[in-house]
């Protein structure tokens, strides 16, 4: 019989493949099939490669257009630092 540590020693790769598949839901399934990690590998990747396609559009110019100024003016990060900015220079700040 194998001791805890040699036992348990197989569980981590197939407990961090699932975890990078986003399926930990998974690794007690392939843990209690007694799964090799090459077994599990070759599921998650056949799950994957059977899941629905992803599609994405990015359309050319999408978040590089500069925005207008006033928008900067409602941010309240810039705000804050021209109100420091404005502090620095009454204290003599260059």
């Amino acid at each position: 019989m194998l001791g805890p540590s040699k036992r348990h020693q197989g569980l981590s790769p197939i407990v961090d493949l699932c975890t990078l598949a986003d399926a930990t839901h998974l690794a007690g399934d392939f843990i209690a099939r007694g799964m090799s990690e090459a077994q599990v590998r070759k599921e998650l990747m056949s799950r994957r490669a059977s899941g629905p396609e992803i599609h994405s559009q990015v359309l050319p110019g999408d978040g590089t257009r500069i925005q207008p100024a006033a928008r900067l003016d409602s941010n309240p990060v810039v705000a804050a630092c021209r109100k420091m900015a404005t502090q620095h220079a009454a204290q003599g700040g260059a």
